[in-house]
């Protein structure tokens, strides 16, 4: 017997970026702090059909710009784990993309955690949201965040992690401003400009090519809210509160300004002290 599961995969947001240095095999090493939120991708796992090996869909609003099968992190979370653990994978994969693509809120590297862990437990790997962090790091550099989530530090290029307490501001509006940005190409452009915005290093490079992100930020920086800035490499920024109540009065304000950006889109949100976690499970015949 095996089980179908669903699992929640959640977002991130990056409290700070500082870019610290560049190994010699070119990636860059960070200072960042990064924060679960309750904005979250849904993973579905089953068993798949005989012979079919690993599968998987995406689905959903931000579907279009996602691979599908082999090209998904979560297909290649699935065979490294298999390989790992020396058994064979026959899982099919659907994840139902609730977290915008290119916006700097690690979904894909979430989905991944997800089906590292539920095929973790499944071949019987013991702890393995303390355990598999080097499986994890093969994946991408903030794939380990999400086998925790919660409050962490990440240093190195961003793997090594460290529990820190969170900000008091611990609710929040993020606003997607309907454009993607890729992460290669904002590191790229953050060593050509050699220029650093205050919270986040990448901000500055990603508004000048992508004004868009500058007109969003400045509608959430035009608020009360305590902190504005954009999260990872973009292009979703997002504004903290120091309660519920102050950020809930302000969301018809960062609503209607929002509302005059082309395919922008706006969620309030709060902080999670999680990471992947699953939701339901059914058992059903192998």
């Amino acid at each position: 017997m095996m089980s179908s599961e669903i699992w929640q995969a959640p977002a991130k947001i990056n409290l700070y970026l500082e870019i610290t240095g560049r190994r010699e095999e070119g990636y860059r090493t960070v200072d960042t702090a990064y924060q679960s939120i309750d904005l979250s991708d849904i993973v579905a796992l089953k068993p798949a059909q005989s012979g079919l090996g690993v599968t998987c869909e995406v689905v959903g609003e931000w579907a279009e710009h996602v691979p599908q099968g082999e090209e998904n992190l979560a297909t290649r979370a699935a065979r490294l784990i298999a390989a790992q653990t020396g058994r064979e994978p026959r899982v099919a994969i659907t994840i139902e993309k609730r977290i915008p693509v290119g916006a700097g809120l690690g979904g894909g590297s979430s989905d991944a955690a997800a089906v590292l862990i539920a095929l973790a437990r499944r071949f019987a790997v013991p702890d393995p949201e303390h355990t598999l962090i080097d499986v994890a790091r093969e994946l991408g550099a903030d794939v380990p965040y999400f086998l925790q989530g919660g409050t962490r530090r990440g240093t190195g290029v961003g793997e090594q992690l460290d529990a820190i307490d969170p900000p008091a501001e611990r609710w929040g509006i993020l606003v997607y401003p309907g454009v993607r940005v890729s992460t290669g190409w904002a590191y790229d452009a953050y060593d050509a400009a050699g220029t650093e915005s205050s919270g986040n290093a990448l901000e500055s490079v990603v508004v000048e090519k992508y004004p868009v992100v500058g007109q969003a930020l400045g509608i959430l920086r035009s608020g009360p809210a305590a902190i504005a800035q954009m999260s990872g490499s973009g292009s979703a920024v997002f504004a903290l509160y120091k309660s519920a109540s102050e950020r809930d009065s302000d969301v018809d304000r960062v609503n209607s300004g929002v509302g005059e950006l082309a395919d922008a889109r706006v969620w309030p949100f709060e902080f999670v002290r999680h990471g992947v976690r699953q939701l339901a499970d059914s058992i059903t015949p192998a």
